[in-house]
């Protein structure tokens, strides 16, 4: 779930020559490119969470260059919420019951939601900002597990048949997964304006502040998704389908699974429309070498024997995957859908666990996550 794109190391946003972590350093060096040129959108809306049978707040954001990568390498977040607004008090302390979602200084470590490492990058928050070892990217830590706040946040990543093939030796090494995009909370929705605050730091001083409002108008959520199933077909692969409730501000449903033990993802979709919507996980998408691979003798099983995977779907009443790299090169891509009322809405089905079988059987068995 590693992910911060194939941004080039020249960034026209900022360059890292080094900062620090865990309190010890000082401001980090930045050598500053055009920041001018870069854009900060967001949106937000509600995140149903079946699993946890909640409803949260869901923040989609870009931050990009002109030519659609990543702004910046190091940059710290602040999502401000409306009056009335609390952040639940499962969250770090500098952030339970307040009004804001935030990360930290590299400089001024503390209990934040996103903490030192966490930013705003190409497509969503991830923990990838850069420090006195250099660009975690793509070799750092996993993409944030959804919903923040939760107990049972499931572990997410855009892998094939969704997405190019990169399980082939000649990708960038460790990169596991592409993100989708959003981050969803765990904590109370409140009708209203939400800002982000983006704060990209300079050689000395407080740097430069990006900003973006979004506004939630219905705290109404879109309705629970069906569990989804998966049939196995005993050579790696199987068949995932779920029910989509009918709902004219869905625009497009993805399905995801994850193998627990091989920190292997793929991703089904996006499909549109409502009712049972599904397709095929492809047999041979496991890790090998040399391009084509997964096509040839040197193949591997998506799923190997014996591997425990997770089957979960997420429906979105926004392109949320015509927005996503490696596909959209845009610096602004769409983040809210035409019957969304200019929000981004999502809808998290419940979460089934299975171990794969040699010999294909209708196996999955239900866990709440």
């Amino acid at each position: 779930m590693k992910n911060r794109y194939i941004l080039g190391i020249v960034s026209a946003g900022a360059l890292l020559a080094g900062c620090s972590t865990n309190g010890s350093g000082i401001n980090p060096p930045v050598s500053h490119g055009n920041l001018g040129a870069d854009k900060l959108q967001m949106a937000v809306g509600t995140a149903n969470i079946a699993f946890d049978g909640t409803v949260g707040l869901n923040v989609v954001t870009t931050f990009r260059q002109p030519n659609g990568l990543s702004a910046v390498l190091l940059d710290t977040p602040t999502i401000t919420g409306p009056a009335g607004f609390v952040v639940t008090g499962n969250a770090p302390a500098n952030d339970a019951g307040t009004d804001h979602i935030s990360g930290s200084p590299q400089t001024a470590p503390g209990p934040t939601t996103f903490g030192t490492a966490g930013g705003a990058f190409k497509y969503g928050f991830a923990p990838y900002n850069s420090d006195n070892l250099g660009d975690p990217y793509p070799n750092g830590p996993a993409l944030y597990a959804e919903p923040f706040y939760s107990g049972d946040a499931v572990p997410i990543a855009g892998g094939p048949p969704a997405y190019p093939f990169f399980n082939n030796g000649t990708f960038i090494s460790g990169f596991q997964g592409y993100s989708q995009g959003f981050n969803a909370f765990e904590t109370p929705v409140t009708v209203g304006s939400y800002s982000l605050t983006v704060n990209v730091p300079g050689t000395s001083g407080p740097g430069r502040n990006f900003t973006a409002t979004a506004t939630l108008a219905s705290a109404v959520p879109l309705p629970a998704l069906g569990a989804p199933s998966f049939v196995e077909d005993g050579a790696g692969g199987g068949t995932a389908s779920v029910t989509v409730p009918a709902d004219p501000r869905i625009f497009e449903t993805m399905i995801y699974i994850a193998d627990l033990n091989a920190s292997t993802f793929f991703t089904l979709g996006p499909f549109n429309g409502t009712g049972s919507v599904g397709g095929a996980l492809p047999d041979t998408l496991g890790p090998c070498n040399g391009n084509d691979c997964q096509n040839g003798s040197g193949a591997t099983p998506s799923l190997p024997a014996g591997d425990s995977y997770l089957v979960y779907a997420i429906s979105y009443d926004y392109p949320a995957f015509e927005a996503s790299p490696p596909g959209s090169s845009s610096q602004t891509p769409a983040i809210t859908g035409p019957n969304s009322g200019g929000q981004a809405d999502i809808s998290m089905s419940q979460v089934f666990a299975g171990t794969y079988l040699v010999r294909g059987s209708s196996h999955i068995r239900p866990h709440r996550h």
